[in-house]
């Protein structure tokens, strides 16, 4: 019976290990898309300041392709 408890804690501290592990990586993912956001956020809002007829055509979005000021 002793032996069993071992294994079932041992099998609980790896789960908790893995899913910390996973948490980790999904905090880190959405740090990089935040960043990424913010960084496309500052792109829009430079070309709507400067216009969108300046702005690289590669930094446009099809809505900001089609609206009308």
């Amino acid at each position: 019976m002793d032996n069993t408890c071992h294994l079932v804690e041992a099998h609980r501290r790896m789960r908790i290990e893995e899913l910390a592990r996973k948490c980790d990586e999904m905090l880190r993912q959405l740090d990089e898309k935040k960043e990424t956001s913010h960084r496309s956020k500052g792109k829009i809002k430079e070309n709507d300041r400067r216009g969108w007829w300046d702005a690289p055509i590669e930094e446009l979005d099809i809505n900001a392709l089609i609206r009308v000021p």
